[in-house]
């Protein structure tokens, strides 16, 4: 298990994060463009599931690799984009399925499996969002993960109002980051000005 988690973990991270012409072209951006950088995670990246323990983790690391470089890219024209399809028709899932647990694959009868150029179109078609998902049904479920714990009445009480908690922390977070970005902006300028 240990051996698989790794590569799953050297695939999905590592691999997916160091492509070099993605550097070269956000270098080489003179002329200000939007640049839309789009990390091909899961839907077991943002709610977990049995038979994917291994899996799982290493798309819920690049979904926070991203929700943390969104703050890093507050100001540029740099878009990010967390694409969470469910089951795609791709020789991996041919192999996946070979290998797949009895109870998994029960499960997953019910999961619409989508073509390349479904799963395409739809990412394309929604663009303008950060988490974008595959099927209807996901968007429902992307914004209530917290429900897929454990939780008590307390909790689902609490779930109300951490939509705004988090909306305000986020406001909060990219006007820090503006602030002291300006600012640091100007003491340059200023610095430049006498010297």
């Amino acid at each position: 298990m240990i051996k698989e988690f790794k590569n799953f973990y050297d695939n999905n991270i590592i691999n997916n994060n160091t492509n070099n012409n993605n550097n070269n072209s956000l270098n080489n951006n003179n002329n200000n463009k939007d640049i839309d950088i789009v990390c091909v995670g899961s839907v077991l990246g943002i709610i977990g599931s049995i038979g994917y323990t291994c899996y799982s983790p290493t798309k819920y690391a690049l979904k926070g690799l991203l929700d943390s470089l969104l703050f890093e890219f507050e100001k540029t024209n740099i878009k990010l984009h967390y694409y969470a399809p469910s089951n795609i028709d791709t020789p991996g899932l041919k192999i996946e399925n070979e290998n797949k647990p009895y109870l998994v694959k029960q499960m997953e009868n019910i999961v619409k499996t989508s073509t390349g150029d479904e799963a395409a179109h739809f990412l394309l078609c929604n663009m303008e969002k950060y988490l974008i998902t595959s099927e209807p049904d996901l968007e429902i479920l992307k914004n209530g993960t917290s429900y897929m714990n454990k939780h008590n009445l307390i909790d689902i009480f609490m779930s109300f109002f951490s939509a705004v908690a988090v909306s305000y922390t986020r406001y909060g977070i990219v006007n820090n980051i503006r602030f002291y970005m300006e600012k640091n902006e100007k003491e340059k300028m200023d610095e430049k000005k006498n010297n």
